[in-house]
């Protein structure tokens, strides 16, 4: 595989399904072709206007309202899991107005068929090291944030706290304050200061940290939601391979991020959630502003420090990470307009160039003097050869490497 690529964003429109048969009314008129590439989505008739105006998108992949967690996994998950594997950082990331099937898509459930994304990233991961790690030291590193009005918060503490036997807040109302902060390395990369990165060792560990992340997670009932996410949230898994032989040390990054999203200020009556909401608002039109730029070519200046969400998504678009969006829309009329816009911002994502490379982690001090050593110790053994040889009386260098 080439240690460098440039790939566009893929993109995946997920339309939301419904286990209730009366929600299977009032529909948009639109209509998925059997490539399953292009998806139709027609303006609904209202009292005011009798006419229907169709709206052709296409996309990498469309996943009608029957798909399942399974179908949209294949698409998905075993690519991500391929690149990290051979040293190359990947994205996933959902966005859609609330109640549109993010989390459900990202998430799911943590164990039976409607599992999400995570979950069988874990397990695709645990599956791939079983497999292949040969005489490789492999490890898989968790961390899990969230971004809340503006501040980023650690979700994988909770995890180790619990893990620790310590008192954990039962809910999100008794989370103590934090405001990690973001920075940038001498290579470019954005990281988060003091995150937490969790050493996992089987799929149920990583389980037990989203589980303990999720239930601390800020949420809220909604018009269109029960439990609506108040927070986006950045789930990172990291596969780290070494090389017992030559100390080099691959790493690849999965970003698996579930946006918050997108309501209107309208629906909106409680002063807390109106707070909420503008952030969420605010820091959704960021990112499309950074797509934007980045759809444009305008590389003088992207507008990534404009928010925490996009200072955080930085790596990922426009960046060192193969990147793919999840678009979830909700088919229901009244739903409508949040749709098509989220249909929009797909299509503009669909130009954005990411330039990947492999990471070789090199340069870090601990395991270049061990190379150092390791090259020392082989000078050491090439001189005493060098020594024995000649004292058995054997010819100079030059006529040694003749023969």
């Amino acid at each position: 595989m080439s240690s460098s690529r440039v790939s566009n964003v893929a993109v995946h429109v997920r339309v939301r399904g419904f286990d209730e048969p009366d929600a299977q009314r009032n529909l948009v008129n639109y209509k998925v072709d059997p490539t399953m590439k292009n998806i139709t989505w027609t303006t609904p008739r209202t009292s005011e206007s009798r006419d229907e105006t169709e709206r052709l998108f296409n996309f990498d992949h469309v996943f009608d309202m029957g798909a399942d967690q399974k179908e949209l996994a294949q698409a998905l998950v075993n690519p991500m899991v391929e690149n990290a594997w051979e040293g190359f950082n990947s994205c996933c990331f959902a966005y859609g107005q609330t109640g549109s099937g993010k989390t459900y898509s990202i998430f799911g459930e943590a164990k039976g068929p409607r599992k999400g994304i995570a979950p069988r990233v874990m397990e695709e991961m645990f599956n791939v090291i079983k497999t292949r790690r040969g005489s490789e030291e492999v490890g898989l590193l968790v961390s899990f944030l969230e971004i809340y009005l503006g501040q980023v918060r650690d979700l994988g503490v909770y995890y180790l706290l619990e893990k620790q036997g310590a008192h954990t807040p039962s809910n999100a109302a008794d989370y103590p304050k934090q405001n990690l902060q973001i920075r940038q390395d001498e290579n470019g990369t954005v990281f988060v200061k003091d995150l937490k990165k969790i050493r996992i060792t089987s799929v149920g560990e990583g389980l037990d940290v989203i589980k303990a992340g999720l239930r601390m997670r800020q949420t809220y009932e909604t018009e269109h939601n029960n439990v609506s996410s108040r927070s986006h949230t950045v789930l990172t898994l990291t596969l780290v391979r070494t090389d017992n032989r030559t100390e080099d040390v691959l790493s690849g990054a999965i970003n698996l991020v579930d946006l918050a999203g997108s309501e209107r200020l309208t629906r909106v009556r409680d002063q807390q959630r109106m707070q909420e909401t503008k952030s969420i608002n605010s820091s959704l039109s960021s990112l499309g502003k950074v797509v934007m730029s980045l759809n444009a070519g305008d590389i003088r200046h992207i507008p990534y420090r404009d928010s925490k969400l996009t200072r955080i998504l930085q790596n990922s678009l426009g960046g060192n990470s193969f990147c793919s969006l999840l678009a979830t829309i909700n088919p229901r009329v009244q739903s409508y307009e949040e749709s098509l816009n989220t249909l929009q911002f797909a299509n503009r994502c669909k130009n954005v160039l990411n330039k990947i490379h492999i990471n070789v982690v090199g340069e870090d001090p601990v395991v270049l003097q061990k190379k150092l050593r390791r090259l020392q110790e082989e000078m050491n053994k090439l001189q005493e050869e060098l020594a024995l040889y000649k004292a058995a009386g054997g010819g100079d260098v030059a006529s040694m490497m003749d023969l």
